[in-house]
């Protein structure tokens, strides 16, 4: 196909412009409007006296809900218990861990000393 078929194509097609049709028209635009309606009904404006639990509401939703933040709630209450009053079993645990002996220490790059 060359330039001058196309150029003959967009000329005719120019002539001849497309008509929607007044039913089609007028279905677009009712159903325009009704989302129009929906979506005003949904913004509706927000109390400013339940703001604060609207927000605390969504958030602790996007959460996961009341189990998710009852676990965590659970989890961190224990962890505060066993970390300030801890179990006279764990008393001897402990001390394993949080040695102060100091261990030796290894130089895994060389320096540049050793070369000259």
């Amino acid at each position: 196909m060359r330039k001058a078929n196309l150029d003959d194509f967009f000329a005719q097609a120019r002539s001849q412009p497309p008509e929607v049709s007044f039913d089609l028209q007028s279905r677009i635009l009712s159903d325009a409007f009704l989302m129009q309606d929906q979506w005003a009904r949904r913004a509706a404006p927000i109390n400013s006296s339940n703001l604060w639990f609207d927000v605390a509401k969504h958030f602790f939703a996007e959460l996961g809900g009341a189990m998710s933040i009852s676990s965590v709630l659970a989890a961190g209450l224990s962890g505060m218990w066993i970390g300030f009053a801890p179990p006279a079993a764990l008393a001897n645990v402990f001390p394993a861990f949080l040695t102060t002996q100091q261990s030796d220490i290894f130089d895994l790059l060389p320096s540049d000393n050793e070369f000259q």
